[in-house]
């Protein structure tokens, strides 16, 4: 009786021909009872078969190359999404805002601590991720202070040190150009405090030491080029001369100024420390004490 679900015209001889025989089924039983029944405990390498040949694999290969599938691999987080138009406008704004609220002018700092915090409301509803804000203030403080360390090195640093080497006229106009640079130094000290930086005297005398001893490559760069116009080119002999006089005359003083410099930074760093000798002296007697006490219970 034919099987219902195979149509009349179907041709029988080659639908039993696919079919599998006993003896496969069999052979694949056992196949698959013997794979089951093997300890696999003590396996040491992975075997298979491809193309009628044996392929096997040791574990340190095994191990080698599956830290070479994941050694590349990392996880990095996703880029931000860039601003749009308006909240970089706006971002642009907040940063002018903020940053002129730290002026030491009261009114202008009133003034723009207003307007930098609507700013901030208005960010945060339009920045993807709030803490953004965070971010945007440290950089705007980060800036602020380098450029005021920027202009407390060439304003003022840079000036008095020229001014100490090559000097301010007479007194009267050493007198106002000191005034002058005394304020641009408090300004900008001002400008930064306001950042919650502070600046020592220690900070200014290595300012000073610094410009002082970048005045002395200028003033041996100058030399070696007159020299070098003088030997070579052919100029004036006399005129190169005397440029070079008062350059070594310069240069001694900018060796005087450094010196001076050195020496207050050295005074500046052992004044926490005290009197050597009396500093010596109390270690010694506190060295002299005895470690365990001499009383006896």
């Amino acid at each position: 009786m034919l099987d219902p679900q195979l149509s009349a015209g179907a041709n029988r001889d080659k639908f039993f021909a696919l079919a599998p025989k006993p003896k496969q089924i069999g052979d694949a039983v056992d196949k698959k009872d013997n794979i089951e029944s093997q300890d696999t405990s003590q396996t040491t390498a992975l075997i298979w078969q491809g193309e009628g040949k044996d392929v096997g694999i040791s574990p340190a290969q095994a191990v080698d190359r599956a830290s070479l599938s994941t050694a590349n691999i990392s996880v990095t987080d996703a880029p931000k999404r860039p601003h749009n138009r308006r909240t970089s406008a706006l971002i642009e704004k907040y940063e002018t805002a903020y940053r002129e609220s730290k002026s030491h002018n009261l009114m202008i700092s009133l003034m723009n601590k207003a307007v930098a915090g609507a700013l901030q409301m208005a960010l945060s509803f339009s920045l993807d991720d709030p803490s953004e804000i965070k971010e945007i203030q440290e950089n705007v403080k980060t800036k602020a202070t380098s450029e005021v360390d920027s202009k407390l090195r060439s304003e003022y640093a840079q000036a008095k040190a020229m001014m100490d080497i090559v000097g301010g006229g007479s007194k009267k106009q050493a007198k106002r150009q000191m005034a002058v640079l005394n304020e641009i130094r408090k300004q900008l000290t001002l400008q930064a405090k306001a950042w919650g930086k502070e600046y020592t005297p220690l900070d200014f005398e290595e300012m000073e030491l610094d410009a002082a001893r970048k005045i002395k490559g200028d003033f041996l760069a100058e030399k070696s080029n007159l020299e070098y116009e003088m030997s070579l080119l052919g100029t004036n002999k006399q005129e190169s001369l005397i440029k070079i006089q008062k350059l070594e005359v310069y240069i001694s003083r900018v060796d005087t100024v450094v010196s001076q410099h050195a020496r207050s930074i050295a005074k500046m760093i052992e004044a926490p420390i005290g009197d050597k000798k009396l500093v010596a002296k109390a270690v010694s007697k506190i060295g002299n004490r005895p470690s365990v006490s001499n009383l006896v219970v």
